[in-house]
């Protein structure tokens, strides 16, 4: 059986949240996974689950609120790319601009993209101030309960996994509501959904041309 194009950007946005739910899973349960001293021994997973300090207990609490927000930061990011999928398309022989002024031909798509796009550079910066603020919090935990250097390590790389997803995304969300356009979240390259997908498009409409601009 032939896949189309649209289930092959599908399941490639699927493997790569699997890949990206584990980092989101170490990158803000720091309280959890980060190598700590218990007592003179190094603490055990469980240890730090089933902690009686108060602060270790109240750091966990906020690493599961961050998990919560970052993870509706992906839903949010999965939602507009589903979309996106299914009524947008790329096509690398127009310009990269060449949705701005197809678009208006479709005040339906451009009403939801523009609202996806502004949903997805919301969640964006509340998932980048958890995260930061989890790094934080977790950082003064480590200061209490430093081991060795895998410990810092084990921080700083569990904080810079999923730092730098939220980054991108929210290079992609400013760019998309700058251009008016849909730059994928998802998908390997960098793409831009710069067309109406071939299912929704009106039959007969006059081909329109606009000057390519290059996007930074």
């Amino acid at each position: 059986m032939k896949i189309d194009v649209d289930t092959k950007q599908r399941l490639t946005t699927a493997l790569i949240f699997l890949t990206e739910f584990y980092k989101v899973l170490m990158g803000t349960f720091l309280g959890v996974f980060i190598p700590l001293k218990c007592e003179n021994d190094l603490c055990a997973i469980t240890d730090n689950i089933y902690t009686t300090d108060p602060y270790h207990l109240a750091t966990n609490v906020y690493n599961l609120i961050s998990f919560i927000l970052v993870i509706s930061f992906y839903i949010v990011e999965l939602r507009r790319e589903n979309w996106s999928i299914e009524y947008l398309d790329i096509d690398e022989t127009k310009s990269l601009t060449y949705l701005d002024t197809e678009v208006e031909n479709y005040p339906v798509i451009k009403s939801r993209m523009k609202s996806l796009n502004l949903s997805y550079y919301r969640m964006t910066h509340v998932a980048i101030f958890m995260l930061t603020s989890n790094f934080i919090l977790s950082g003064v935990l480590v200061g209490f309960n430093y081991y060795n250097i895998n410990t810092l390590n084990s921080i700083l790389s569990f904080f810079m996994l999923v730092f730098m997803k939220l980054n991108k995304a929210r290079s992609i969300a400013c760019l998309s509501l700058k251009n008016e356009q849909v730059c994928s979240g998802f998908l390997t390259a960098p793409k831009v959904y710069n067309t109406i997908d071939v299912d929704y498009k009106i039959v007969d409409t006059p081909e329109i041309t606009c000057e390519e601009k290059s996007v930074v």
